[in-house]
Formats: structure tokens, sequence, C-alpha cells
């Protein structure tokens, strides 16, 4: 493996043995050697500012390692090279775009006449993590459901010889997540010019966990007063700015990969990703979106093919 001077002298300098990148020198793993690719696009790209994204976001400094921030800045650098690797001259990130606040948005590229705004966000998902953790029977709501807190307490009643049976704790709600959908969707429409037009495509791009965490995700867009329903929680006004949500997997990816049988974590092309439309947005950007998806690494279109094959076989054995 042969590394930047650069970049090598920043890892040994950092005296957190706990630090992911300074883990994978010392142990040779290739989260390493899939994380230079990254560091080398962003020498190359934005030379100015790579020592202060090496110290201040890869946190490669004399600071004791924050594992969950270094998640979210790692899941933002994963997609930022993606993107600067096939859209070099026109990449740029952390730009304002907003005339009516400072804010900046995360990343911005062009292609075939369309821009595309990106604001990438990733919650730490301590909270969620520290129910899961509990030696508790979960109930999980599926979307946002009336009473459930009775239904909750009846439950509890049920299954309590249940839970005594198992050793367990008790029997609590599992956490739901879609206060943090809420959240990283205002703050990206506080970001995103109102005033946008057709062209231009303003999208939340969201690191998710497994595949049960990705489908809670989904859920709390589309299931019971989900934000992207017409019954939603939160006004969708409020949003209304952020024409695309994308789900990827790249938190599972990054967090305790160590503990993972994982390749290219490093590597958004190699992500699960799927893409959703805003039904409530302020415009309509159908050739904005198509283009998204033709440039997107996504199982979107998989996805779709699959519930109709779903469907109709359904439909078939009822008929």
């Amino acid at each position: 493996m042969v590394i930047d001077a650069t970049l090598e002298k920043y890892i040994r300098d950092t005296k957190d043995f706990n630090h992911y990148l300074v883990k994978a020198f010392n142990e040779v793993l290739p989260y390493l050697s899939d994380f230079i690719p990254v560091y080398e696009c962003y020498s190359s790209n934005f030379p100015k500012d790579v020592r202060k994204w090496l110290s201040e976001k890869m946190l490669l400094n004399a600071q004791a390692f924050n594992t969950k921030q270094f998640v979210q800045y790692a899941c933002e650098a994963t997609i930022v090279r993606y993107f600067a690797d096939r859209f070099a001259s026109t990449i740029e990130i952390e730009k304002k775009i907003n005339p009516a606040n400072k804010m900046d948005v995360d990343l911005v590229f062009k292609d075939k006449g369309f821009t595309f705004n990106m604001e990438i966000k990733c919650s730490d998902f301590n909270a969620k993590e520290k129910v899961d953790s509990t030696n508790a029977l979960k109930i999980q709501p599926v979307g946002r459901l009336d009473g459930f807190d009775a239904i909750l307490a009846d439950l509890q009643e049920l299954l309590k010889p249940v839970a005594e049976r198992m050793s367990l704790d008790g029997i609590v709600a599992g956490r739901n997540m879609d206060n943090n959908l809420k959240d990283f969707l205002v703050s990206a429409n506080n970001k995103f010019n109102a005033s946008s037009t057709e062209y231009d495509l303003n999208i939340l791009s969201v690191s998710c966990g497994d595949a049960e965490d990705m489908q809670l995700w989904y859920y709390y867009m589309f299931k019971d007063k989900g934000l992207f329903t017409s019954t939603s929680f939160y006004p969708k006004v409020e949003y209304e700015n952020v024409d695309v949500v994308v789900l990827n997997n790249l938190y599972f990816k990054h967090y305790d990969y160590f503990s993972k049988k994982l390749l290219d974590s490093w590597d958004f092309g190699n992500c699960f990703n799927l893409i959703f439309v805003n039904p409530y947005a302020k415009q309509k950007k159908s050739a904005a979106i198509a283009e998204l998806l033709n440039i997107c690494p996504n199982q979107s279109q998989t996805r779709s093919h699959w519930s109709y094959i779903l469907i109709k076989a359904f439909l078939q054995i009822i008929s």
C-alpha cells in the first residue's frame, strides 16, 4: 500500500489508536487503501482545503476520536468523491446557493444543463442504539399510529409472561427516527434556493444502517403520517424545496467496519441506494430527476420492477 507523505504524517500524528484510519493503517486493513482514492480526490479537486479536511472532518488530529462524527463525515466524503470523479469540472463543496441566508449546501455539480444541489445527512443513531441495546422486547410501530401508547400498554400486559420466560427486563417501544428525517428535510429546505428552476434539482441524501433500518426510513416517508403522505405529522410546506431523497447504506458500511466482512466502504457506487421523489415538492422536475437516475447509482428501478413482479404474481394467485 503506497500512502502519500502528507496523509501518512496526519495518520502517524493521530495518537488515538481507536481512530478508524489509524486502526486500518496499523493493522493493514483494506479500509485505508479504499480511503486513498477519496484522499486523492480531495487533494486534486480541493487542494487548498485538503489539510483542513484531514484535520477537521477526517479527525486526524490530537483530539480523542469521535466515532459517530467521523462516520458522518466519512459518508459525506464518500459521496463527494463519487461525483467529483465524474464531474470534476463543475464540482463545488460547501456552496451558498440560497440568497436568503448564509448557509451552505454540501455538494453542487452540473451535468447536461442541470444543476444538482445535494445536502448530505447522517444520524448518529445514539438514541435508537441505546434502546436497541436494552434487554427488552421492542415493539416498533410502522409510521405514527394513533393511540399507540394505549396499544403498547395492552401489549406490555399481554406479553409480560413471555418476557419473563425469556428473562427480559420488559417490553418497550422501538425508537422511531422520523423526527430525525423531519429535521434533515427542514435543514436542507432552508439551504436550498426557494426560487430554483426546473433545471435545479435539490437532493437530500440520508445515510442509513442495514436493510431493516433502510426500510424504517422508507416508512418515515410513506407510512402512517409519514412525511411524504397527505397526513404528514409536520407541515409539508416546511420542506417543499427538497425535490428528492436518496437513502443509502453508508452508515452501515462505515460504522464498525472492522467487525463486518465489508469491502469498498468508501465507494458510493457500491452502495445500496434508493431514490424517492417528494410528492409535495414545490415544482415537478421530471427531466432533472430522470437525469439523476442516470448518473446516481441506484436500485430504485430494480426495486420497482420486483414490486411489479410480486404484485402481478399475487393477483394471479387470488384471481
